[in-house]
């Protein structure tokens, strides 16, 4: 009887841990060639990543490593909040709540399920700081703030794009919120 060990083919292990990080470098390049925002475009302040349908890290691209961790509590908030039987082809959540997700109000984080026979069986996530979430100071950097509320607009998991259509009462609560919504909707939609 053969081990499991013995049936993995590690080249093909290699062209496939080799195609998903190409996937997720191609995610990243979409974003700098469409947003608007020079902290996209030019600072790269943004991560993205693929993750398997259990919510396990399969590749990323490397651009700020702090986002990395962040991706992941926000996926598994997503997934307790929304819950996988609610998310079907074309949904997009957004979430930027630090008590959810372990980062600063200002990184909007992004998850899309990714279906293949009906069935998830991946997410791609990015998460971006955002040049303004609202809040009490232009840049959302708020040292005098006394509360989270004084930050930035939360987005606790919510569907910004549900079944593939733009949600568009929640991109104007969001675009009602921020300063330079100009910016922010390309960026989003970047």
């Amino acid at each position: 009887m053969t081990s499991s060990k013995e049936l993995i083919d590690p080249i093909t292990v290699e062209i496939i841990r080799s195609s998903l990080e190409s996937a997720a470098e191609e995610m990243g390049a979409t974003i700098s060639k469409l947003a608007h925002s020079l902290i996209f475009a030019e600072c790269k302040d943004f991560s993205v990543a693929i993750f398997t349908a259990d919510a396990e890290l399969l590749a990323l691209a490397q651009y700020v490593p702090s986002h990395q961790g962040g991706m992941k509590t926000n996926l598994d908030a997503v997934l307790k909040i929304i819950g996988k039987d609610n998310l079907f082809p074309g949904d997009v959540v957004m979430i930027n709540d630090p008590y959810l997700g372990g980062l600063h109000s200002q990184d909007l984080t992004f998850i899309a399920p990714v279906f293949y026979e009906g069935q998830i069986i991946a997410y791609g996530a990015c998460v971006a700081h955002r040049t303004d979430m609202g809040g009490m100071e232009p840049s959302s950097y708020c040292p005098l703030a006394t509360e989270i509320y004084q930050e930035a607009i939360r987005f606790p998991a919510i569907k910004l794009v549900e079944k593939g259509e733009m949600r568009e009462d929640i991109l104007r609560l969001y675009l009602t919120n921020v300063r330079l919504p100009e910016d922010q909707i390309a960026d989003t939609q970047a």
